[in-house]
């Protein structure tokens, strides 16, 4: 009974860059940044990085965010590799201590990764970071507030601008901090 309440321990920094990305959020569509937002952030950190090693990720298996996966991985075109829906819970939350970094829409899997004290970059949207937020100084929190923020719903009754307004270059610079917390 104990081993179902321990943390797996952080590895040490991979030698290869190994960044997981989790699009797909629990909290509905308004949660979620712009697929396309995420390839920007991937194709800037390949520009800047060589042989960066991409990994997405997927909660559980439901249909909704294996799709969400899938569009990623189809954006990226082979640039990654897709664990949705392929990786339980207890999988991935022994993957993830050996990764450098996680890229994250506010979910589930931004806490996981808290958990085991992985570095993160949380893009924050229509939520509240200073309550909801992973905890640990090693998380970094990507948003931009604008007026109707928060509002906490699922459906966004406008444009979606909080996750619009977000972008590539503040997600990258996040990223990047919360991958210098790694390898200090």
């Amino acid at each position: 009974m104990r081993e179902n309440f321990e943390t797996p321990a952080l590895r040490p920094p991979p030698e290869q860059l190994q960044i997981a990305i989790a699009p797909a959020s629990g909290y509905g569509p308004t949660y979620q940044w712009p697929l396309e937002r995420f390839k920007e952030v991937v194709d800037m950190m390949d520009q800047r990085y060589a042989d960066i090693e991409w990994v997405i990720l997927g909660q559980v298996p439901e249909k909704s965010k294996d799709d969400r996966c899938a569009e990623l991985d189809a954006l990226l075109e082979g640039r990654a590799r897709n664990f949705s829906g392929i990786w339980d819970l207890d999988k991935i939350l022994h993957a993830l201590p050996y990764c450098t970094a996680l890229l994250s829409c506010d979910s589930e899997m931004a806490h996981m990764a808290a958990h085991v004290g992985l570095p993160t970059a949380v893009i924050f949207g229509p939520n509240e970071p200073e309550w909801k937020r992973p905890l640990g100084r090693q998380n970094r929190v990507v948003r931009e507030h604008v007026a109707c923020s928060p509002c906490y719903l699922t459906k966004c009754p406008l444009d979606m601008r909080c996750q619009k307004e977000v972008t590539a270059d503040m997600v990258v610079a996040e990223l990047e901090t919360a991958m210098a917390v790694r390898h200090a």
